[in-house]
C-alpha cells in the first residue's frame, strides 16, 4: 500500500492565502471549440499531420513520438473513444467532407510561413465542401456569426457559404473569389432557427481549383467583446476564483520539442499561430493564447497564474531533455512572456500587446516553473529561469511543483493523484474505528459517533498531525443518561426508547469555554461540554460544542501556539471540536448547513490576521450528507 506522510511541524513552504481559483487545460477540445467559440474543426487544415519526428503505426489509430510514446492519431481526428462514440465518417482531411469535388492538402501554397498545409479544392460545378464542426455546429435562432476565410483562385470563383440544417439552407452568403493572391473575405450570417447539429458549406457554381489558407465561424457576441464564449465565461465568473492557471498541465510540456507549449506561437493574427499537436490527442490553432488568457483573467477580475516550459518534455511520456540552445530559448521566451504581460507599448512584446488591442500592461503576479516535474534536471531548470526572470521581474511570484532544498520557491504546487480511499487510509479513520467495532463507538439510537468514537478519530487526526494525543483518562469525564437520537426520532420504535443511550463527553483540558453565533444572530458564550442533563432526552447530543450553530470559535488563552484551526462540518465535529482545543490557540468552525457568509473569505482573513502563523483547513462531515448534490452545492455556493 502506497502511503502519505505529512509533517507540519516544519512548514518551509507558505501557502499564498488567495490561492483558490481555477486550472485550465485545452483536454476534449476545451480551447478550440470550447472556451475559445471556434465552429469549425479542423480551421487551418493540419490536423492530419503528424508531428516531427512521429511515426504512424500499422494500426493507422497510433502513432509512436522519437522517445517511445505512443499516442492516439486517427488520421487527426484524436481521441478513438471519442471517434467511436461519434461514429464519425472517415475523412482523410478532419472534419471536412466533399460532394461533387475533390480536396487534397498542398503543403507548397501555404498561407504564411507558419501554415504547414492549405486546402487545395478542385470543384466540378455546383461542388462543395462542407464542415461538421465539433460533434455538429450550434446555432441559436436571432444570433449572428461572423465567417471569413484566406482564399485564392486563377479565376474567377462564385461561391454560397451557408449554415446547413438537415442539407437544407438556414442561412448564407455569397463571396466572389478574384485574385490569385491570398486574400481574405468575409460574411455574416443571422440565424432563423435554431440547431444542434448543423454543418458549415462552401459551394462554387463553377468548374474550378480554390485554395483555402485559413477559415473561421465564430458567434458574434463574445464574453465582454474580447472573443471567448460567453455562457462558459458567465459560468466561470460565477465561481468567484481568486486566480487562473494556463496554459496547462501536461500541454506545457508536450512529448517532443515541437508539441512543447511556448508562448511565442499563442500571440498575433490567429491566422499566423502555428498549430500545436496537444498532448491530449488532437491539434489546435490556439485559438485561446497568451493574449486572450490574460485578457480573460482581467475581465474577470483574477490574477493570472502563468506556467512556463522549464526545458523539458513530459518526464511521464519518454522525456527529453532541451539542449544549452534550446533552454536559452525556453528562459528567452518565458521572459518574452513577461514582456508581453507587463512591459510598456515602447518594448518589442509591449508593442504588440498595444496592437492587440490592450495598450496598457496586464496584471501578471504568478509564474509557475514547469508542470509536475520533479528530479536534479528539473531543480537545475527550475533555478535557472527563476534567476533570469528575478534579475528582470523581482516582483513576480515564483511557484515550483516539487519540494527540494536545492530550490528557493514562494510557493509549492503540490499535486496528488489518488482515488479518495488512498486519502481516507491514510488518515485511517476508517480502520481506526473498525479495530474498535467492539465498544461503544456509535449509538445505538442516534447516527451519529459517540465521545469515545470521536477519540478515536481525535487519535488519528494527532498521528497525522504530529503532536501527542492525550490519553483518554487526562480528561474529566461526564455523563448523560436517556438520550434517543435520530434512528429513534424517525422509527418511535419501543425497544428504543426502553433502552436508550447515554452521551460521554470528555471534557477539554485547557479551556472551557466557546463562543457561538446561533440562527437569530445573537452571539453566546458557552461550556464546550455543556450540562444537557434537563434537556429533552433527544438533545442530549447538543452537550458537544454548543451542537450545530452556524458559526463558532475558541480562543484558549492557555495555548499561545499561533496556531488556527479552520473546520468546516456537520454535526459530526460537534463531538470532534472538544478534544482540538487544548491543540490550538484559536478554532473556528462553520456548519455549512446554516452558515450564510462566504467562508473563502473567512479563511483568507483568518490566515491575514496578526498573531496567527499557521492555519489549518479541515472538512469533517457524513459520508451521507456530503455526497448528496444538494448539500454539494450548498457547500460550494459558501467555498466562492
Amino acid at each position: 500500500m502506497s502511503q502519505l506522510t505529512i509533517s507540519t511541524q516544519e512548514k518551509r513552504f507558505p501557502v499564498a492565502p488567495d490561492l483558490y481559483g481555477l486550472f485550465f487545460e485545452d483536454i476534449s477540445h476545451a480551447g478550440d471549440g470550447g472556451l475559445y467559440p471556434e465552429m469549425l474543426r479542423n480551421r487551418s487544415f493540419e490536423d492530419s499531420l503528424l508531428p516531427d519526428g512521429c511515426i504512424t503505426n500499422d494500426n493507422g489509430k497510433t502513432f509512436t513520438s522519437p522517445t517511445g510514446w505512443i499516442d492516439e492519431f486517427n488520421n487527426g481526428e484524436g481521441m478513438n473513444d471519442w471517434i467511436a462514440s461519434q461514429k464519425i465518417a472517415p475523412t482523410t482531411i478532419p472534419a471536412w467532407y466533399s460532394e461533387n469535388a475533390d480536396m487534397q492538402l498542398n503543403k507548397d501554397n501555404t498561407l504564411n510561413d507558419n501554415r504547414r498545409v492549405s486546402l487545395q479544392v478542385d470543384f466540378e460545378e455546383n461542388g462543395k465542401i462542407y464542415n461538421i464542426g465539433y460533434n455538429g455546429i450550434n446555432q441559436e435562432k436571432g444570433d449572428t456569426y461572423n465567417f471569413y476565410l484566406f482564399a485564392k483562385s486563377e479565376q474567377t470563383l462564385h461561391l454560397t457559404v451557408s449554415i446547413q440544417i438537415n442539407n437544407q439552407t438556414s442561412c448564407s452568403s455569397d463571396i466572389i473569389i478574384n485574385d490569385a493572391n491570398w486574400k481574405r473575405y468575409d460574411a455574416q450570417f443571422l440565424a432563423t432557427e435554431t440547431a444542434r447539429n448543423a454543418t458549415f458549406s462552401i459551394q462554387c457554381q463553377e468548374k474550378g481549383t480554390l485554395y483555402l489558407g485559413f477559415c473561421s465561424l465564430m458567434p458574434a457576441e463574445t464574453f465582454h467583446g474580447h472573443g471567448l464564449r460567453k455562457d462558459l465565461a458567465e459560468k466561470l465568473e460565477q465561481m468567484h476564483p481568486s486566480f487562473l492557471r494556463f496554459p496547462g498541465g501536461c500541454i506545457v510540456e508536450g512529448f517532443t520539442l515541437e508539441t512543447s507549449m511556448f508562448f511565442c506561437n499563442t500571440v498575433g493574427p490567429v491566422w499566423e499561430r502555428p498549430s500545436h499537436w496537444l498532448l491530449w490527442h488532437y491539434r489546435t490553432t490556439n485559438g485561446l493564447g497568451f493574449h486572450e488568457y490574460l485578457q480573460l483573467c482581467e475581465d474577470l477580475k483574477l490574477s493570472a497564474l502563468y506556467v512556463c516550459n522549464c526545458g523539458m518534455t513530459c518526464q511521464g511520456r519518454g522525456p527529453y531533455y532541451f539542449n544549452e540552445a534550446q533552454m536559452q530559448f525556453a528562459i528567452n521566451d518565458t521572459l518574452n512572456a513577461l514582456e508581453y504581460a507587463l512591459g510598456s507599448s515602447q518594448t518589442h512584446w509591449g508593442s504588440l500587446r498595444a496592437k492587440m488591442g490592450h495598450p496598457e500592461p496586464f496584471s501578471l503576479k504568478y509564474l509557475e516553473i514547469g508542470n509536475e516535474n520533479s528530479g536534479t534536471e528539473y531543480e537545475a531548470c527550475f533555478n535557472r529561469i527563476r534567476e533570469a526572470v528575478l534579475e528582470r521581474y523581482p516582483q513576480i511570484i515564483i511557484v515550483s511543483n516539487t519540494r527540494s532544498e536545492t530550490i528557493t520557491t514562494d510557493i509549492v504546487d503540490d499535486h496528488y493523484y489518488n482515488m479518495p480511499e488512498f486519502f481516507a487510509e491514510n488518515i485511517d479513520i476508517y480502520d481506526v474505528l473498525a479495530a474498535h467495532t467492539d465498544e461503544y463507538i456509535y449509538f445505538r439510537t442516534d447516527h451519529h459517533w459517540t465521545g469515545l468514537g470521536a477519540y478515536y478519530a481525535y487519535n488519528a487526526w494527532a498521528q497525522e498531525k504530529g503532536v501527542d494525543a492525550h490519553a483518554l483518562e487526562e480528561y474529566e469525564q461526564v455523563t448523560f443518561p436517556g438520550f434517543t437520537g435520530s434512528y429513534y426520532t424517525e422509527t418511535q420504535a419501543a425497544a428504543m426508547e426502553a433502552n436508550p443511550d447515554t452521551v460521554i463527553a470528555y471534557k477539554p483540558l485547557t479551556c472551557d469555554r466557546m463562543t457561538f453565533t446561533d440562527t437569530d444572530g445573537n452571539t453566546l458564550n458557552w461550556p464546550i461540554i455543556n450540562d444537557v442533563s434537563g434537556y429533552r432526552s433527544t438533545q442530549k447530543y447538543s452537550c458537544f460544542a454548543a451542537g450545530d450553530q452556524p458559526f463558532s470559535y475558541i480562543e484558549n488563552p492557555n495555548v499561545a501556539n499561533g496556531q488556527a484551526c479552520i473546520l468546516v462540518k456537520e454535526s459530526y465535529a460537534d463531538a470532534f471540536v472538544p478534544y482540538l482545543t487544548d491543540h490550538y490557540q484559536f478554532i473556528y468552525w462553520f456548519d455549512y448547513r446554516e452558515y450564510n457568509g462566504n467562508i473563502t473569505e473567512y479563511i483568507r482573513t483568518v490566515t491575514q490576521t496578526e498573531g496567527i502563523n499557521t492555519v489549518d483547513i479541515m472538512f469533517l462531515n457524513g459520508l451521507d450528507p456530503i455526497s448528496s448534490i444538494e448539500s454539494m452545492n450548498r457547500l460550494n455556493s459558501l467555498m466562492q
